[in-house]
Order: structure tokens, then sequence, then C-alpha cells
């Protein structure tokens, strides 16, 4: 790390895309340069600006490093992930890796959480639960508060399973809202206790 600014270019403008594109932190990261390394040519933008394509070339749920295509959209907000990577990829070489630190150190995983929890130590929060995997969580949970449904969650985090479901977290007045609905919906049928699901069978 001698050289090397942990902060600034790094978390900066990683994160909105690490949000929007639910990355893993071993997509985003890396210690040495590889062939799935993210760079600069792995970006594209439509025409309009409406969208970025990010591709990868591998990850870990891709075992056959079929790739992956992911969709940024553009956002009126200060975190708009087209937004950072347009700063980003401004007269880059393709070649260059997409996120790194100053002075063209690697963005490393240990360096990226670092970051991470030094800006939310900054911020007032306690940094000591957090980790790389917080914005996929964070972007699971997000969706699942707007209404997608999981389906939708499943698609965008690129799971292959339910297993996404342990990334959602829900406050105690969702749940309480969602058992209400689930069972007290219908106040006026009664309750009936002599069906088979009752019975410790």
């Amino acid at each position: 790390m001698s050289g090397c600014v942990v902060g600034g270019l790094g978390l900066g403008r990683a994160a909105p895309s690490a949000f929007a594109c639910f990355l893993r932190a071993g997509e985003l990261t890396w210690d040495a340069l590889g062939p799935n390394t993210l760079t600069v040519s792995f970006v594209t933008f439509a025409a309009d600006r409406s969208y970025a394509t990010v591709t990868l070339l591998a990850s870990k749920t891709d075992p056959f490093q079929q790739g992956a295509t992911l969709l940024a959209p553009a956002v009126p907000l200060s975190t708009c992930a087209v937004a950072c990577l347009l700063l980003i990829c401004h007269h880059r070489a393709p070649q260059e890796p997409l996120f790194m630190l100053k002075g063209s150190c690697p963005f490393d995983r240990g360096s990226f959480v670092t970051m991470l929890r030094l800006c939310l130590e900054g911020c007032g929060v306690v940094p000591s639960s957090y980790s790389g995997h917080s914005f996929r969580r964070g972007a699971a949970t997000w969706a699942a508060a707007n209404g997608a449904d999981a389906d939708t969650i499943r698609a965008l985090g690129r799971w292959r399973s339910d297993c996404f479901r342990h990334y959602v977290d829900r406050s105690a007045a969702e749940r309480a809202t969602t058992s209400r609905a689930a069972l007290y919906s219908n106040t006026s049928a009664s309750l009936r206790l002599d069906i088979p699901a009752w019975r410790d069978l």
C-alpha cells in the first residue's frame, strides 16, 4: 500500500455501481490485474445516457464464465451510478482497471472495506457490522422495501436460489404488517381447528 491513498476516488466512485448493480465485493475489487479484472472497456453507455451497461466476464455464480450483463439506470441523484461511471471512464484507456486507488494502486478488498468503515464512522454509524457485501445486501433490502417481488430481486442480484432472502432485512414494524395481513386480514371468518393442518400427525 506504499504510495497509495485509501479514500477519495475508490469508494466514492465505486459505491454507486456496487449498489445499483448488486455487485459482490470480489467483482469490483482486485489485487493484481488479471483476465477477469473489471476494466474501462467493460462499460458502455446508452446513446441518451439513460443507463450504463457493465459486463462481468466471470463471477461467483458463473463457474463456466459465461459472463453477465448488468444495467445501471441514470437517476437524478448525486449517487447516480451512470454519472460516476462517466467520470471514471472519461479520458481513460480501455485496458485500465475501472476502480483503483490514487497512485494507480489496486482497489483491493481490504482497502474497500477499510474505506467503507471509515466513511460510516464519519457519518456517526458504528461500522463493525458492515462488510464488502453490505452494498449488495442493502440493495436487496431496499428493493424489497420499495415493493420489488422475489423474482425481480433474484434476477437483479443474479441469485440462483432463494438464498438472497437472507440478505433482505425487514424491520419489526414491516414484519408485524406482514403478519397482520397474512393472519388477520379476514376477521369475519371463523378459525377452524378441525382441519388436518392443526393436528400433530
